[in-house]
């Protein structure tokens, strides 16, 4: 909805989803990789790397652009997709390894 008021957020919104859409596939992947430990009874697994993945990465990319290097929004935004990338490519290597580990035992 826009109303008057938030027509001086508007360029601020219109950049944040420019760059957030970059920020939702790399979440599947490290969403689907979770699941991987979920799946096969690592529950405190999954769970580490949902926190790992969202308040470890996610705040300390957003905070080191954001505040510490002196990006502002901007680079708090740059933060989140960043955090989440990094962090995604983690838990999949991970659950990559998982697997193939599994397949060794079972095969």
């Amino acid at each position: 909805a826009s109303s008057g008021s938030s027509v001086r957020i508007a360029s601020e919104l219109t950049s944040f989803l420019s760059w957030i859409v970059i920020y939702y596939p790399t979440m599947a992947v490290g969403v689907a990789s979770t699941y991987v430990f979920q799946g096969i009874g690592n529950g405190l697994t999954a769970m580490f790397q949902t926190i790992m993945r969202e308040t470890g990465f996610t705040i300390l990319f957003a905070v080191l652009f954001g505040v510490i290097l002196g990006y502002g929004v901007w680079g708090a935004w740059m933060g989140i997709v960043l955090g989440e990338i990094v962090s995604n490519n983690i838990t999949m290597v991970w659950a990559d390894w998982q697997i193939k580990k599994l397949m060794d035992i079972n095969g």
